[in-house]
């Protein structure tokens, strides 16, 4: 669990290998361009277009302030995690994306066991930087679920743009594997790809 803390960029990477090797090579048993199709796909982009645009706006506030500063205006007056609520949000829609229950339910569970260890040593970080403020803040403010009343936006607040370009350019990995999954059933419904099993 240690090493995935420490090398938890390397270790999605990784997954979402894994998760597009499975893809490649299988399908899904229901028809084509059912309702129940639709309705996956559509439920997964759906998804995915929250994650993305709720990471943005995480990016505007903690982009450049991670280390110096507690964050505590906008989505972290939800909730004390909203990166990775969104995260968990995208992993939702790539995994009902994929159009597979085996990638689904592999990337669900191995969200739910991997990345509470991740939040545990950054909230003990923030516990050690911040003291008693992060303590007042954790009190109030839920980990994992959005406590809507707790919300707060500043009047202002300065934006630290070229940090915050590279951070909206990580946010879009989720629509960009969702475009590289589509483009892999593109080729399989052309059979440039071979579908060799297929998954309920």
């Amino acid at each position: 669990m240690n090493f995935f803390v420490k090398n938890r960029i390397l270790c999605t990477r990784l997954i979402a290998a894994v998760i597009l090797l499975l893809v490649l090579f299988s399908s899904h048993s229901w028809v084509e361009n059912s309702l129940w199709d639709m309705l996956v796909q559509w439920t997964g982009f759906s998804l995915i277009f929250t994650a993305t645009l709720g990471r943005i706006w995480c990016f505007v506030y903690i982009s450049g302030y991670k280390d110096d500063e507690l964050i505590m205006y906008g989505p972290y007056s939800l909730l004390r995690n909203p990166l990775y609520f969104f995260s968990f949000i995208g992993t939702l829609g790539i995994g009902l994306a994929t159009e597979n229950l085996l990638a689904f339910v592999l990337m669900i569970v191995l969200f739910c066991i991997l990345y509470p260890a991740v939040v545990d040593e950054e909230e003990s970080k923030l516990k050690d930087r911040f003291g008693s403020r992060f303590e007042e803040y954790q009190k109030k403010t839920p980990r994992w679920f959005p406590r809507i009343k707790y919300y707060y936006e500043s009047e202002e607040y300065l934006v630290k743009p070229r940090i915050f370009f590279k951070a909206m350019m990580e946010s879009m990995w989720f629509m960009w594997f969702y475009m590289i999954l589509q483009i892999i059933e593109s080729l399989h419904h052309l059979g440039i790809l071979p579908v060799m099993f297929l998954i309920p």
